[in-house]
């Protein structure tokens, strides 16, 4: 049987044509079928279309009787291997990948997959040589400087990640796909200003995703730049109103520019939505509104709900003893609280350990006198 397959898998990275050709397998599936049943008892050739068609057990017995009768065809052996690894299958994939390299040490598409495959299973350190490896061979593949720049990321070296995406968008300027990348990563390592450009590019390109609204808007919150901030996380909010991180700062943002009881209606439902940890967080910011608009029982409750929640959250202590201090005539409560502050924070939060302390010598000589 003869077939004009597309361009062949292993010479480049060309995955949209090999998509196209899957898609028209899919789409006929009872002609697929007919035309496998032909090559299995077809040429020797024939391994190519079972590969594109997606299957993977039967490239492996088509291909298996062939090395033993041509065992040094690399060809053969590349997609053993690819056969093996989409299968999952790891350790066969591996062997069959050196066995190429046996045969061609300049084989790239093998260094690219090799790496690949040792990123899955967490080999960090072998992943990043191989890819490097595959870099080197091919300075002008942005698709290896994106798969390298993942694996710096997942192995913690973010530097090297960066100048990874750096160089990839050199390639690829307008790169969706490292400019996502890179935007995302500024954004956890908190380089607010570098995260928030990026992003506002994706959306200036027609990204429309929640996420980077959301994660533009969150910048920008930081930054300062509160009536930019507002249209990013209301774009989000309006998009996805389920995502506590959104809730969050689309309330802290009203709270930021003035809109206190709008805020505390957002944080509210923040708090419903939030995990453990981000919860005490939001109810800490819930409590500061309420105190804004001087609800101060309620805002002694939320701290007070955090404490119950999660003991770890010595700032909660400190907010207590604020509201109790500013507040309230008995002075023997925010003392109480600025110690138990104190004693819990050790060497966190410098600045508001500084400033208990200061209160606790005030409050001293408060009570001193009142007697």
């Amino acid at each position: 049987m003869h077939l004009i397959l597309l361009s062949p898998f292993h010479t480049q990275y060309n995955y949209r044509e090999n998509d196209i050709m899957r898609k028209y397998f899919l789409a006929c599936p009872i002609l697929t079928m007919i035309m496998i049943t032909q090559i299995v008892e077809g040429g020797d050739n024939d391994y190519r279309f079972l590969y594109e068609s997606g299957h993977y057990s039967g490239t492996i017995a088509h291909i298996t009787p062939l090395l033993e009768s041509d065992p040094d065809n690399h060809i053969l052996w590349y997609y053993l291997a690819r056969s093996h690894q989409n299968l999952m299958q790891y350790d066969e994939a591996v062997r069959a990948f050196y066995n190429v390299l046996e045969m061609d040490s300049t084989y790239l598409p093998v260094y690219f997959h090799l790496g690949r495959i040792y990123t899955e299973t967490g080999t960090f350190d072998t992943a990043i040589e191989l890819l490097e490896k595959a870099h080197s061979l091919d300075r002008e593949n942005a698709t290896i400087l994106y798969f390298l720049a993942g694996v710096y990321n997942r192995d913690e070296r973010y530097d090297d990640a960066l100048d990874a995406l750096d160089r990839g968008l050199q390639l690829e300027p307008d790169g969706r796909r490292f400019l996502r990348r890179y935007a995302d990563l500024t954004f956890r390592l908190n380089k607010f200003e570098e995260s928030a450009q990026t992003y506002r590019t994706l959306i200036e390109l027609g990204d429309s995703s929640a996420v980077v609204f959301r994660n533009c808007g969150i910048s920008l919150y930081f930054l300062e730049d509160n009536p930019n901030a507002l249209r990013c996380l209301s774009t989000a909010y309006y998009l996805d109103q389920t995502d506590p991180n959104t809730v969050l700062y689309f309330g802290l943002v009203h709270r930021a520019i003035g809109n206190i009881r709008f805020a505390i209606g957002v944080l509210n439902d923040a708090v419903a939505l939030l995990s453990k940890g981000m919860l005490s967080d939001a109810l800490i910011h819930l409590g500061g509104a309420y105190e804004a608009t001087r609800d101060i029982s309620d805002a002694v409750k939320k701290y007070r709900l955090v404490l119950d929640l999660n003991a770890d959250r010595p700032e909660a202590y400190y907010y207590l003893a604020s509201v109790f201090d500013k507040h309230y005539a008995d002075r023997n409560v925010p003392k109480e609280y600025y110690q138990t502050f104190i004693q819990k924070a050790g060497d966190k939060y410098p600045d508001l350990v500084r400033h208990a302390r200061q209160r606790v010598l005030i409050l001293r000589e408060e009570l001193f006198f009142d007697r």
